[in-house]
């Protein structure tokens, strides 16, 4: 088992995951047309944090929950298939404040991180801070 990538395979591939971003990871700042950048996808401590669409209509919450005390950050989403063509694992993670939150793991290279920015569907546009806005 060791070295195996963690995979909970009762999440189905057609599962959407939604990824909270920041507003720094949304631009180019300026430009009329933005898009969220790759740095959105760089894991820092071996995964992505995620929220699992199947617990949420489980517990019958809408993703606006996911935004809840993160303001002026944005959403995206990406389904499970996707990251799994990518050699991506999900797990569900929940946590006592985020029951529906779930992890993404395995390498997330240069040329991941920049695919799954362009799969990467908006759902709700970051909102920059005053003094960040053009």
């Amino acid at each position: 088992m060791d070295g195996e990538l963690p995979n909970d395979s009762s999440i189905p591939p057609s599962t959407v995951v939604y990824r909270r971003i920041s507003p720094e990871w949304y631009g180019p700042p300026g430009e009329e047309t933005k898009r969220v950048t790759s740095a959105a996808f760089q894991d820092k401590q071996g995964s992505l944090s995620v929220a699992l669409e199947v617990v949420l209509l489980e517990l019958e919450l809408t993703p606006d929950v996911v935004l809840a005390n993160h303001p002026g950050y944005g959403l995206v989403s990406l389904s499970v298939g996707l990251l799994r063509q990518l050699n991506l694992g999900v797990i569900k993670e929940p946590t006592e404040a985020e029951p529906w939150h779930g992890c993404v793991y395995g390498k997330k290279t240069g040329s991941v991180r920049s695919r799954l920015s362009k799969e990467a569907k908006l759902i709700r546009a970051p909102i920059p801070a005053p003094n960040e806005r053009s």
